[in-house]
């Protein structure tokens, strides 16, 4: 019985604790950072990490849903629930162990089911903001202890030039030496315009390949993409050039020679050395693209709660746990419009900005529209405020 009671914990941890912290590892390490969940770190350091994680999201999820529920958060009360549901005396015990795993199949979809879908999903979408907000503001490249381990995004990328130590650097203008009248003509148009970033817009690599008998090459290109060395994250197994080009050295003559086709393939396991060329974006396009996500989520809880709380003043049914909101279920329809309206109203005063798709700007709506937005909450909080006053006398 000792073995079937170790394995029935088993599946409680994996189930309430272990399942949850993976989801969030597995949406926050997404992408190009996807490998750092890949059984390569070990499946022991995963499983510990995931735990880890797992009482840190089960303890978020039950305040989460318990302010969305009208009762009040009891941790004893969960507990005792939980050991009512899942701990059995020693006369059950000694039943046989399908009595006891389907003790638990019961109590986990009679009492924890929905519990269990809303944590999971909860844990899901954590991962993935978490996942976008250390993209958006650049946390990994401040915090190395946040950083993702995989050396080569950096590199291809040039997120590192967003670190301090970079950015107090003079970055060197994009009208290097190029023998490529094309390159030459976009880098010239760059520098025509405003002040250059940090951020990059492209890269130009180039790449020395030991081609065993005819000595090392060297190749170059626009960088497009890569894959990792299956068995060693740490070493790239393919490389990816647009555009690439072959230099050929015959004694002091150096022969350029464009490669046809679409996409040239390096493996990875004959490159002795890499240089980057970085181009660098606009500041104007900088701005867009880094806070385009950022508005883009402050949009949508903009209208997820103006949504929430619309249906909850409209329908009477509380999906929040506020007395405010069950106190105005008496107020006249005209009145919960008026609640609306603020709402509306603060939403817009908070999120001030309009995304112009068409210039690639997001737009700042200007003082004289928050002014406006403010003097417009002034008055309808007022005669809101007054009616309320009116009708305690």
């Amino acid at each position: 019985m000792p073995i079937d009671v170790g394995l029935f914990s088993i599946i409680l941890i994996f189930t309430f604790l272990i399942i949850p912290g993976y989801l969030f590892r597995r949406f926050y390490y997404r992408g190009e950072f996807s490998k750092q969940l890949s059984s390569y770190t070990g499946h022991i350091p995963n499983l510990v990490n995931s735990l880890f994680a797992g009482i840190l999201l089960t303890v978020f999820g039950v305040f989460f849903i318990s302010f969305f529920s009208k009762n009040e958060l009891d941790l004893a009360t969960i507990l005792s629930d939980f050991a009512d549901n899942f701990v059995f005396n020693d006369s059950e015990l000694k039943e046989s162990s399908k009595y006891v795993f389907a003790q638990t199949a019961r109590a986990i979809y009679d009492e924890y089911l929905i519990y269990l879908i809303t944590l999971y999903i909860l844990s899901a979408a954590l991962g993935y903001i978490s996942y976008k907000i250390v993209l958006v503001f650049y946390i990994d490249v401040l915090i190395k202890l946040l950083r993702f381990k995989n050396t080569w995004h950096y590199l291809f990328t040039g997120r590192l030039l967003n670190h301090p130590k970079f950015k107090n650097e003079q970055i060197v203008s994009n009208d290097n030496k190029n023998e490529d009248e094309e390159e030459e003509s976009i880098t010239n148009d760059l520098n025509k315009e405003n002040e250059l970033s940090t951020q990059v817009m492209y890269t130009y690599l180039d790449v020395l390949v030991d081609e065993n008998s005819d000595g090392p090459r060297l190749y170059s290109g626009l960088y497009a993409d890569y894959s990792l060395n299956p068995k060693d994250p740490s070493k790239l197994d393919e490389l990816h050039l647009l555009k690439a080009r072959r230099y050929n050295r015959d004694k002091d003559v150096v022969e350029i020679k464009e490669i046809p086709g679409d996409i040239f393939t390096i493996s990875g396991k004959n490159i002795l050395n890499i240089n980057c060329n970085y181009y660098y974006y606009k500041k104007s396009e900088v701005i867009y693209n880094r806070f385009l996500p950022v508005v883009n989520l402050a949009q949508i809880f903009s209208l997820i709660i103006f949504g929430t709380i619309t249906i909850t003043l409209l329908s009477e049914i509380n999906l929040i746990n506020s007395e405010f909101l069950e106190l105005s279920f008496e107020y006249s329809i005209w009145k919960k419009i008026g609640l609306i309206m603020l709402v509306n109203l603060i939403l817009g005063i908070l999120v001030p900005f309009k995304v112009d798709k068409d210039k690639q700007k997001i737009v700042f709506d200007g003082w004289p529209m928050l002014l406006m937005h403010l003097i417009i909450f002034l008055i309808i909080f007022t005669i809101i405020y007054f009616d309320w006053i009116l009708s305690i006398l």
